[in-house]
């Protein structure tokens, strides 16, 4: 079993714009932004709550996994 060091969720708007939930704090989320750019290599935005639940409802969840072990996975958490 691979133990889970990191992860977040992330959607693709129509456009392929990549959007993160808004996070508890700027700091966290700037920490989470440059890792996400890190592993996937694109740039992410965040959305506002009510944008997030509109994205939800109209595009793909996807969940960004790291491991401990270094190793990295996306799931598509619609299945």
């Amino acid at each position: 079993m691979r133990n889970v060091k990191r992860e977040t969720i992330f959607v693709s708007d129509e456009l392929g714009k990549i959007f993160l939930p808004r996070p508890s704090g700027w700091i966290a989320g700037w920490s989470r932004s440059l890792w996400f750019f890190y592993v996937v290599g694109k740039k992410s935005h965040i959305a506002s709550p009510e944008y997030w639940d509109k994205l939800c409802k109209n595009s793909k969840v996807f969940r960004l996994l790291e491991f401990e072990n270094g190793d990295h996975e996306i799931i598509d958490e619609n299945l």
